[in-house]
């Protein structure tokens, strides 16, 4: 890990990036990606996505370089608000990504049941679903409902991407017996 550099050297490689120096920006690069990386490590759900956004943000202050101003403020507070709004662009567009995928489910769910024992079913599998231990009902919430994939859990919980799919092929077979077998004790 190389150390932060002094103001000086700091001021001579943006001014030397600001000239076209490529390599005085992989000094900055790497002087200050261990500390992007462990913010943004606080908000991602995997490596690969805080190196997505790590690089994202060294991408975007190289080509915003010409509005930095240190009047303003330190180069690294600079780069952490582009990192930051990188972030957070992101955080939205997966918010309105699941709104939108929660609209189309409500009304998938209010349409007419696709068979005639859907309502059945889906109140059975509800109560299946809350014979989860809690692990369990966190990963299927994940999984399901959050579309996080099994890299993703896997590098959450742990485990590895196989082991995930797995458990959750095991989750997913005890809850279709679950309800088959609510389903029938309502029937008798």
């Amino acid at each position: 890990m190389s150390s932060t550099p002094t103001p000086a050297e700091q001021d001579a490689w943006i001014k030397a990036v600001m000239a076209g120096d490529r390599e005085a920006y992989a000094k900055l690069v790497e002087a200050y990606q261990h500390q992007v990386w462990a913010v943004l490590a606080a908000y991602c759900r995997s490596e690969e996505e805080i190196e997505e956004f790590c690089h994202l943000a060294f991408v975007e202050a190289y080509f915003r370089m010409g509005q930095y101003n240190p009047e303003r403020g330190s180069f690294l507070s600079w780069l952490m608000t582009i990192a930051r709004s990188r972030l957070l662009n992101e955080i939205h567009r997966r918010k309105a990504e699941g709104e939108r995928s929660l609209r189309f489910l409500e009304r998938t769910a209010a349409r007419e049941p696709a068979f005639p024992d859907a309502e059945r079913t889906r109140l059975a599998l509800r109560r299946c679903l809350e014979t989860l231990s809690p692990e369990e009902a966190h990963l299927v919430r994940s999984r399901y409902f959050g579309s996080e994939t099994s890299d993703q859990l896997g590098a959450r919980t742990g485990r590895t991407a196989v082991a995930v799919r797995r458990f959750m092929q095991r989750i997913r077979e005890r809850l279709r017996l679950c309800v088959k077998a609510r389903m029938a004790a309502e029937e008798a």
